[in-house]
């Protein structure tokens, strides 16, 4: 019995969501070099870098490829496509199919897709883009809110917070008063995950951390 060889052309690839792009949302690859970044509630704008709290569908990027997104009436949205995109949200070139790593384009029928990738044993992803030997925690960069992944012992890893931040994934802030942030014995009224540093006379700042100079403080 003869064994079966998969000649496996391994491509030179640079991928544009690693390291992730979006500062508070997920990065999702529709091409080979383009991305769109899906944000987190009340976040909004082309990396997810802009706050809203009166969040619209359209808030949330769901078009590709530069399309036009519509707030409709029932709190939904529409997408107007480019000539040289169409679905749902846009997100397949018209007539184009980028698989890689040796991935068969195939039709599909679907409301959103033209065509999707069928990857070759080890690689996996929407464009055949990731090699199942290679991935790790890290690989989809999963650490929101600028949280950096680190490795412990491949490919198990975790998420390093920012400030503020916490969560596997460092998705829940942290309320401002939890870690008693004040200084020089101020007091902290929280509202919501925000709060307020009451600061004692003589100091001021956002946690009280600057001594306010007067007449008497150079003790003339």
């Amino acid at each position: 019995m003869s064994a079966i060889v998969h000649d496996i052309h391994i491509q030179t690839w640079s991928n544009p969501c690693d390291p992730n792009p979006c500062r508070a949302g997920k990065c999702e690859l529709i091409s080979k070099t383009n991305f769109t970044c899906h944000c987190a509630q009340y976040i909004y704008g082309p990396l997810c870098e802009k706050l809203n709290y009166e969040q619209k569908a359209c808030d949330s990027n769901p078009c590709y490829n530069q399309a036009l997104c519509t707030n409709t009436a029932d709190n939904s949205y529409t997408c107007l496509c480019p000539p040289s995109h169409s679905g749902k949200h846009c997100k397949q070139n018209v007539g184009e199919c980028d698989c890689l790593n040796g991935g068969t384009c195939q039709n599909v029928t679907s409301y959103d897709l033209l065509y999707r990738c069928q990857c070759p044993p080890l690689f996996t992803g929407s464009l055949c883009e990731y090699d199942l030997r290679n991935i790790t925690f890290c690989s989809y960069s999963p650490c929101q809110h600028n949280g950096t992944c680190i490795l412990i012992e491949a490919p198990a890893g975790i998420c390093l917070c920012e400030p503020g931040y916490i969560g596997a994934f460092c998705e829940k802030r942290v309320p401002f008063c939890q870690e008693n942030p004040c200084r020089n014995n101020g007091t902290c009224v929280p509202s919501g995950v925000d709060g307020q540093c009451i600061c004692l006379p003589g100091n001021s700042g956002r946690v009280c951390e600057r001594l306010v100079k007067t007449f008497c403080s150079s003790n003339p």
